[in-house]
């Protein structure tokens, strides 16, 4: 009787030990935060860039093992694992060097720069590709026509601004993925006649950019406005200001800082606020910086 006990308690204890495995194999498998972080160095590949996520302790890692395979990671909000590693872009022939990257809202957006040949230094064989990553998901990459400046993200991470092309604002928004939204209203490039600046992803989604006339004594700053999800811009509101030095050094400038109902142009020259726009109930107004 005893012995019959004996084997009544082994085999729940076997059952048990095996159900516990089990259990731990299918938590295992639920769970993609199992591994750790690949580190790379800059002998051979790209230092990790570590980039911090708003959820807890979660972050998300970016770098190369050999300048030819672009590898990414996330970590657990509560810091216990990471990912596997993951390749989101691979190219044998072209070489990865400069990479611009900047997150909002759970998103991370990518500008990578690769060359055919790190020896020139006129960077003719360079060219850029965007890239997106939400969600434990990356985009494949997007060819960016020209170069661009830093990407720019709404605050929620929905919308992404890569690039201003001759036919439109190449964007990424979470519904649509990439597109190009086209210009309307733009007032196109000509230095000789006008001076804009660069356009402004603002948190709602719409673009703003400030364009002047070239006169010979004064700047009328306008300030061009899209609705959100668009970049059909119109006037809005405009600031005269006579100058006093050589044009191009007073009227030349770009968007700094600002929010939905506010926008302000900086002087090239000094870094100084020369035009101030402030959206009230009553539409936008223009001042003097």
């Amino acid at each position: 009787m005893r012995g019959v006990r004996t084997a009544i308690v082994v085999v729940v204890a076997v059952a048990l030990l095996a159900g516990a495995g089990l259990t731990a194999w299918r938590l295992l498998e639920r769970t993609p935060y199992h591994a750790a972080l690949a580190r790379y160095d800059a002998d051979r590949g790209i230092p990790n860039r570590i980039v911090e996520l708003p959820e807890g302790q979660a972050r998300w890692a970016y770098g190369s093992p050999d300048r030819h395979r672009l590898v990414v990671q996330w970590r657990d909000p509560d810091g216990s694992g990471w990912t596997a590693p993951r390749t989101v872009a691979s190219d044998a022939g072209d070489t990865a060097v400069d990479s611009m990257v900047r997150a909002a809202g759970g998103t991370v957006a990518i500008v990578q720069t690769w060359t055919s040949d790190v020896t020139d230094d006129q960077d003719a064989s360079a060219f850029q590709v965007a890239m997106v990553c939400r969600d434990l998901a990356c985009t494949s990459g997007r060819p960016i026509p020209g170069f661009t400046a830093e990407p720019q993200l709404t605050p929620d991470g929905r919308t992404v601004l890569f690039a201003e092309a001759r036919t439109g604002a190449i964007v990424w928004t979470v519904e649509d993925g990439y597109a190009e939204w086209p210009w309307s209203g733009h007032p196109g490039v000509a230095p000789r006649r006008t001076t804009t600046t660069r356009a402004q992803l603002a948190a709602d989604g719409s673009l703003r950019m400030v364009t002047s006339p070239n006169a010979p004594d004064r700047c009328v700053f306008t300030l061009l406005v899209s609705d959100p999800g668009t970049a059909a811009l119109a006037p809005v509101a405009t600031v005269k200001r006579r100058v006093h030095r050589p044009r191009e050094e007073s009227c030349g400038g770009y968007l700094a800082g600002g929010n939905v109902d506010r926008v302000r142009l900086v002087s090239d020259a000094g870094g100084k606020p020369i035009a101030v726009f402030v959206r009230t109930d009553a539409g936008w107004t223009g001042a003097r910086g």
